[in-house]
């Protein structure tokens, strides 16, 4: 086999992983949300930012427009218009609160993921 058959097999792989992550997310945040005795997301905070902050903090995995959003239904958030969602998402990682892992081009969505906190 071919390394460049190799690789584009390892990329297709990878992509399938990233996209059962995604899927896995919102169970992984419900369950630790239920393990911490927490009946229902905390009180909706004053702005859409701080509710995406908020969610982000609770992702163990990259996460795209569409993980934001659907986590966000999930936990009893209003929803954020994907829009404006991309936008808030821009902004962060133009700010350093998140990294790109990995830029969007057209239909293809960004992947965004948490800065690592250093360690004392």
């Amino acid at each position: 086999m071919e390394l460049g058959l190799v690789n584009k097999e390892i990329e297709r792989i990878e992509r399938k992983e990233r996209r059962l992550a995604e899927q896995k997310a919102p169970y992984l945040f419900l369950r630790d949300l239920l393990q911490s005795g927490a009946t229902s997301a905390p009180e909706t905070t004053t702005s859409d930012v701080d509710n995406v902050r908020w969610m982000i903090g609770h992702l163990s995995v990259p996460f795209t427009v569409d993980t934001i959003s659907q986590e966000l239904k999930s936990t009893f958030f209003d929803p954020i218009q994907k829009p404006n969602l991309s936008a808030i998402l821009s902004r962060m990682a133009r700010e350093g609160e998140i990294s790109v892992i990995e830029q969007g081009a057209g239909r293809r969505p960004s992947i965004y993921g948490k800065i690592p906190t250093p360690s004392p």
